[in-house]
Formats: structure tokens, C-alpha cells, sequence
């Protein structure tokens, strides 16, 4: 049996791709922004009384994750031709963020059981159970927001490998690089900063704006790509493999 091309691979990424962006917000705005995470009693109000759309934003997490193995399969087919070590590495990354962010849903669903009524809980005092909904979604978030610092290595990487790949815009390469340090110095700040707080806007400004450019410019290209609109990355004849020297900006 052949191998899967690299067109149908591309088609794979760039349709998972534009889809994850309209799952994505749906699964925060249905689970996460759909509760207060201030203040423990509201939280827990907010979550029993949105119980559905909680778990709507939970299922959309579920197939978020099957998006992003189909990405991290289908830009290692379509890029390994440019460097197979270094798509090999951005895959793994991938998976080790989405694994992070998998485990990061758990989370969402104990807060959940928390407002439920298992007989279990009436073990608990309100407080105790406010408490666990609040811890539960504060941990999900640190989780993710971890998870994230993995996903920006795995942009930088495809950023380097879309640069070292002939007839592939060097500009998109370089914003996926940028869009990676974003998340990766975002998810450091988070970790090494106590007052993080403090400057949150200020990085949620800069990895929102530099992601959303590199990302949704890298899914029109990769579904241009698998419809032979573009050609197919691979290795530049000008830039040989190893080679520390950037090929020359396109015009």
C-alpha cells in the first residue's frame, strides 16, 4: 500500500487546522468562559447552572485533540523532505502538548462532579466543594497554559523548517517563529513570575496577535498546498541540509 502523499497530507492539516480555530474558541468560550474564576461560590453556581454547555465545551475539547494529531501527522509528511529530523521533532512536540491538554480536560470534568449530586459529595461542606470547582479549573488552566510553552516549540521548529523549504514564503516561517516564543516565554512568565497578573495582558496581546497571524496564514497555506495552489515544500537546493545560513528572502 503507498504511502499518503504529501498533498493529502497537506489537505489533513489545513482543514483540521481551519476547523481547530473554530472549535478551539467554541471549547473556551462554552467550558472556560462560561464560568467566573474569581471567586469560588460564583464559579460553582455558574457550573451548575450551565451544566450543558459545560460539557459541550468539553466534547469540543475531545475532538480539538483528534485535530491536533492530524495536524502533527500531516506536517510531518508534508515537511520530513525539508529535514526529517527536525519534523520528527516538531511532531513530538505536538503530541506531547496535546497529551498535556488532554490531561488538562480532566480537570475541567472534575470541576464539574464537583456541582453534581453523587452521594460521595455529601461527604463535603459547600465550601470544601466551591473550593475543588475552583481548584479544578485553576489547575486545567495552568495545565494548558503549560502545554501551550510545548506547542510554541513545536511552532518554532515548523517556523525553521518552512524557512529551510523551498517555494514556501520565508515571511510565514519567520511569524510561526515568533508566534512560538510567544508561547513558549508566556507559559515561563506563568511559572517564574508571581505577579504574573501584572503583565497578563501584555502577553496575552502579543501571543494572540502573533498566533493568530502565523496560524491561520499557516492553514490557508497548507490547505493551498494540498490543492496544487502552491507548490510542495522541500528541500532548497541553495540551502543545504545543515547548513546554517537562511536561504534568501523572497520578494
Amino acid at each position: 500500500m503507498a504511502d499518503t502523499s504529501p498533498q493529502a497530507a497537506a489537505r489533513a492539516a489545513g482543514a483540521s487546522y481551519i476547523a481547530l480555530f473554530f472549535l478551539g474558541f467554541l471549547a473556551n468560550f462554552l467550558a472556560v468562559g462560561s464560568v467566573v474564576h474569581d471567586d469560588p461560590r460564583a464559579t460553582f453556581t455558574d457550573l451548575a447552572a450551565s451544566q450543558t454547555q459545560f460539557r459541550a465545551g468539553i466534547a469540543a475539547f475531545l475532538v480539538v485533540l483528534i485535530l491536533d494529531i492530524v495536524i502533527a501527522w500531516g506536517l510531518l509528511v508534508l515537511l520530513r523532505e525539508v529535514r526529517r529530523d527536525l519534523a520528527l521533532l516538531a511532531a513530538w512536540f505536538r503530541l506531547v502538548y496535546t497529551a498535556i491538554l488532554g490531561l488538562a480536560v480532566v480537570f475541567l470534568y472534575a470541576a464539574l462532579q464537583a456541582t453534581g449530586d453523587d452521594q460521595a459529595l455529601s461527604a463535603f461542606t459547600q465550601d470544601q466543594l466551591d473550593a475543588a470547582a475552583q481548584l479544578s479549573l485553576d489547575t486545567f488552566e495552568f495545565a494548558f497554559v503549560f502545554g501551550l510553552a510545548c506547542f510554541g516549540v513545536h511552532l518554532i521548529l515548523i517556523g525553521r523548517l518552512v524557512v529551510l523549504a523551498g517555494s514556501a514564503p520565508t515571511l510565514l516561517g519567520r511569524l510561526l517563529m515568533v508566534a512560538g516564543a510567544a508561547y513558549a516565554v508566556d507559559g515561563l512568565a506563568h511559572i517564574l513570575l508571581s505577579d504574573y497578573e501584572r503583565y497578563a495582558d501584555a502577553f496575552m496581546v502579543v501571543v494572540a496577535v502573533s498566533a493568530v497571524v502565523a496560524e491561520v496564514w499557516l492553514g490557508v497555506w497548507l490547505v493551498r498546498v494540498g490543492w496544487a495552489r502552491r507548490p510542495l515544500p522541500d528541500s532548497d537546493p541553495s540551502h543545504p541540509v545543515g547548513s546554517g545560513a537562511e536561504r534568501p528572502q523572497r520578494a
